[in-house]
Order: structure tokens, then C-alpha cells, then sequence
């Protein structure tokens, strides 16, 4: 036995932590009742172990389906994030492009000289038969007029665009149109 135990003769084990003699059941005094005691002590550890692991396994997979559910709520937000984004980038893309456009139109007048050199060769028309409608805010774009065009005002053209006309076809050029029509072809999200 170990120094801090010791055996009396009346079947009590002397611990000095409590000062004397602890009375020893009597089942622990039978011959083997030390392995016995053991065993159910391996027992009961192995089977407590065995309940701890599978509620640690249970806790596990509770946390493991919570976190799967929590990656997958972000990834939805992200992609709605995203979306969101994509769709403010384009709308900003549309605003830079019609100012852009604004610009060029209200200040250049080779925008608009295109335009209908465009449309008189889409139309195989010679010059001495086209005539050229624009908004009336856009007339001071074709002064001096061009060379064998007829321009007229006309305020069902939407302003910045013309329409070139024969006698027998027509072409109109609606650039904000072409814009609106160019954005809203583009994928959303």
C-alpha cells in the first residue's frame, strides 16, 4: 500500500486527508471486489465515453448543417450583391453613354452629317431628292445646309435623330432609341 494509506486491523483504511479511519463497505472487502470494482469503473467510463462522443457527434453535425446553412445564406447574398451591382453599373454605363451621346450631338455637326450620309447611302438615293427631318432644336446643327439636302423641321423626330426621305423609302436614325435599344438587349443579373 502507499504511504498515505494505510490498513487498520478493523477493516478501515486510514487516509490522513481525513484525518482517520474511513469505514470500507463490506462488498469491498470480499475477495476480487478490487477487480470487480475496477471493471465497473472501465465500464462505466467506456460507456460514459461512448455517450460523450456520440452527443459530441450529434453537436457536430447540428454545427456542421448550421455552418452549411449559413455559407449558403451568404452565397445568396453575394450573388444578390452582385446583381445589384451589376445592374447599378449598367444603369451608370447607360447615364455616361447618353451624356456622351448628348454631347456629341448638340455640338458636333459631323455627328448628324454622318447620319445622313449614312442614311442617303442606305437609301441609294442621289442627293438632289433626300430630304432630311430633324427636330426643330437640331436646325442650327445644318447651318450652312448641306450640299444638295433638303433640311426641314419636323418635332415628331425625337431631338438628336433625323429621318431621310425619298419619295419612295425612308430611313430614320433615333440614336437615344438605338441607346435604349442596345441596353435593353443586355443580360440582366
Amino acid at each position: 500500500m502507499a504511504n498515505s494509506e494505510r490498513q487498520s486491523g478493523d477493516g478501515r483504511f486510514a487516509w490522513p486527508e481525513f484525518g482517520g479511519a474511513v469505514k470500507v463497505p463490506a462488498a469491498m472487502r470480499r475477495p476480487g471486489a478490487a477487480q470487480a470494482a475496477q471493471k465497473e469503473y472501465e465500464g462505466g467510463y467506456d460507456a460514459g465515453r461512448a455517450a460523450g462522443l456520440a452527443a459530441a457527434t450529434e453537436e457536430i453535425k447540428a454545427l456542421k448543417e448550421r455552418l452549411a446553412a449559413s455559407l449558403r445564406a451568404v452565397e445568396q447574398t453575394r450573388v444578390k450583391i452582385d446583381a445589384e451591382q451589376q445592374s447599378r453599373l449598367t444603369e451608370l454605363t447607360r447615364a455616361v453613354c447618353s451624356k456622351v451621346l448628348e454631347v456629341e450631338l448638340t455640338t458636333d455637326r459631323h455627328v448628324f452629317d454622318a447620319f445622313v450620309r449614312a442614311g442617303i447611302e442606305h437609301l441609294e438615293a442621289t442627293a438632289a431628292t433626300v430630304r432630311v427631318h430633324v427636330n426643330p432644336i437640331d436646325l442650327r446643327l445644318f447651318e450652312p445646309p448641306l450640299d444638295g439636302v433638303v433640311v426641314e423641321p419636323d418635332p415628331a423626330v425625337p431631338e438628336g435623330g433625323c429621318s431621310i426621305r425619298t419619295d419612295e423609302r425612308r430611313v430614320d436614325y433615333d440614336p437615344y432609341g438605338l441607346l435604349d435599344q442596345i441596353f435593353a438587349e443586355l443580360p440582366r443579373g
